[in-house]
């Protein structure tokens, strides 16, 4: 071989490279357009159009981060095991994307939920637990304890456990979470302490103002004041 074939060989390889180069650039950043369009479209509530941004920016750029949208938008719709699936995913690709340790467990959380709410209940207590695990935070303290609380699993119920984690919630908000006071309250009635859920609940129905939590909340307070504590029904969101 020439060496001017050689030559034409080798440009036509660096061409293949740059365009390579290009195109990833190109692909990223219409990856992240699709992304951008798709927040606004969430925070809009139009989950639709979120779903098709999303969808959008995965195909293009499957990074972690994408897939963590796209599963937030499944669970909005209710579409539970394709939120699994895009969790899964996500958690898959973490070694190779740059996610914060809160985002990380957060993650495992949210498909925890999703378990949760499809009534598998042994994946969602592994996932919540490694949630915990992984790092301190008040909501995944909260969302622990209420599964252990209510989980309408009667051999995850531990009531003793989720009164730690609803305490530990309660402390790191300095008592000033009206939702996790109740979660407390669930979890001393789980624990069988019915004159402590009555207390905590009474204070989480006097510090929230959403009138339909108020009314979730006065008929808990009903079930404890009658030495009963809550549980969840298979499949409720």
């Amino acid at each position: 071989m020439t060496v001017r074939w050689i030559g034409v060989i080798l440009g036509i390889l660096v061409l293949m490279a740059v365009g390579a180069v290009l195109f990833k650039v190109y692909t990223r950043k219409a990856a992240d357009e699709a992304a951008a369009q798709g927040r606004v479209a969430y925070d809009n509530k139009d989950y639709a159009l979120a779903l098709n941004h999303y969808q959008r920016a995965v195909k293009l750029n499957p990074n972690t981060e994408h897939f963590i949208r796209l599963a937030a938008v499944y669970l909005k719709q209710k579409r539970y095991p394709e939120g699994i699936d895009a969790c899964t995913r996500a958690i898959t690709r973490i070694r190779n994307d740059n996610i914060s340790p809160e985002r990380h467990a957060a993650l495992y959380a949210m498909r925890g939920i999703a378990y949760e709410i499809s009534g598998r209940q042994e994946e969602a207590t592994k996932d919540f637990e490694i949630s915990v695990s992984m790092k301190p935070d008040s909501r995944l303290y909260n969302t622990m304890a209420w599964h252990l609380a209510t989980t309408p699993d009667p051999g995850r119920q531990d009531g003793a456990r989720a009164v730690k984690y609803a305490l530990d919630a309660c402390k790191m908000e300095n008592w000033t979470n009206a939702s996790h006071i109740d979660t407390l309250a669930a979890a001393h009635a789980r624990a069988g302490n019915f004159s402590e859920a009555i207390k905590y609940q009474k204070q989480a129905i006097s510090m929230e103002t959403d009138p339909n939590d108020l009314q979730e909340y006065r008929e808990r307070l009903n079930l404890y004041r009658n030495s009963k504590a809550y549980s969840e029904k298979p499949g409720k969101s």
